[in-house]
């Protein structure tokens, strides 16, 4: 291999580099954040913080003999007129150093609420 092309080579891998970096950090900042969630239908299982916030874009529900667990600094928010319904099981945790909280969001003006319907709750602070 001639000189001038060894001389070259590693100038040629710092441009790439820097070309791949402002690809990565362009697309990356396209790109809507990895935590934002969105849901809507029947929802059991756990929302985590790794997740939240939690984006609701149409009514939810907790279907019979199912659970859903809301985790400690997780966020529900409601985009719109929405109900939640359970008829299953719902546990919101929370302690002194991560709150949860439910609330309504993008100018929403109202939302439709929390409806129990013969089911289970446990609205408690988690033990520290």
């Amino acid at each position: 291999m001639p000189v001038s092309q060894l001389h070259n080579r590693p100038r040629l891998e710092r441009i790439f580099s820097a070309v791949a970096m402002t690809i990565g950090f362009t697309i990356g900042w396209l790109t809507p954040a990895a935590a934002d969630t969105y849901i809507r239908g029947e929802i059991s299982g756990y929302l985590i913080p790794v997740n939240s916030p939690y984006y609701v874009i149409g009514d939810i529900t907790v279907p019979d003999t199912l659970s859903l667990t809301i985790e400690s600094g997780v966020h529900v928010i409601f985009l719109g007129d929405y109900l939640f319904t359970v008829y299953g099981f719902v546990s919101a945790l929370g302690d002194s150093q991560r709150d949860g909280r439910i609330y309504i969001g993008n100018d929403s003006s109202s939302w439709r609420g929390i409806r129990f319907d013969q089911c289970s709750t446990s609205l408690e602070p988690e033990s520290a």
